[in-house]
């Protein structure tokens, strides 16, 4: 997408959410902490995308290491992410990333909202050294 800022074209070539909220339901968060910890140190990626022109040159990873920093900063302890189980370049990053899997989509659930199954990847910010 182009676009002009002050006077200066400019691109984006990628673009990720980082979601923190004081409730995110188990289906984006998993089951980490457990319910007598506080849900509000967990966050949830999602919309990770690089522009096919520029993928597989690091800004994915650059991209997921920026919001993990963020995430620490946030006092997140818990980050969650969701990956179609077919895109295995984006489960690629993700484990180079550190995320570990946590649990798989049901295949009957994702038939019902007419997508792919996905998997729930987590990672666990408290031993993350960044």
């Amino acid at each position: 997408m182009q676009f002009i800022e002050d006077g200066e074209e400019r691109i984006v070539v990628g673009s990720l959410d980082l979601n923190q909220c004081l409730w995110l339901p188990d289906e984006l968060t998993g089951k980490r902490p457990g319910v007598t910890e506080s849900s509000h140190t967990r966050a949830y990626l999602s919309n990770v995308c690089v522009a096919k022109e520029l993928q597989r040159c690091g800004l994915g990873y650059a991209l997921v290491d920026k919001s993990k920093k963020l995430a620490r900063q946030w006092g997140i302890t818990d980050l969650y992410v969701h990956v179609a189980i077919n895109n295995e370049a984006a489960q690629k990053l993700y484990i180079k990333s550190g995320f570990v899997y946590e649990s798989e989509e049901p295949a009957q659930q994702a038939r019902h909202l007419g997508r792919p199954r996905r998997l729930l990847l987590w990672l666990d910010m408290k031993n993350e050294t960044l």
